[in-house]
């Protein structure tokens, strides 16, 4: 019987990759330094409020 990984999918390296990649993007979040501004400006017509109220709270955990 064939004990070993079929192919580079099922590699060990690359289920390593997978897992770091994923721990890496889940930890990603956006700039509040930009996204407060772009979100007060003229053409997106929210309020100071509106964004620290709303638009903030899934930026902090």
């Amino acid at each position: 019987p064939d004990c070993e990984p079929h192919g580079i999918l099922h590699s060990p390296q690359l289920q390593v990759f997978y897992l770091c990649f994923y721990g890496f993007m889940t930890q990603i979040r956006p700039g509040e330094s930009f996204i407060t501004p772009y979100l007060l400006g003229a053409d997106k017509n929210f309020t100071q409020a509106e964004v620290r109220t709303v638009c903030r709270r899934p930026l902090t955990k």
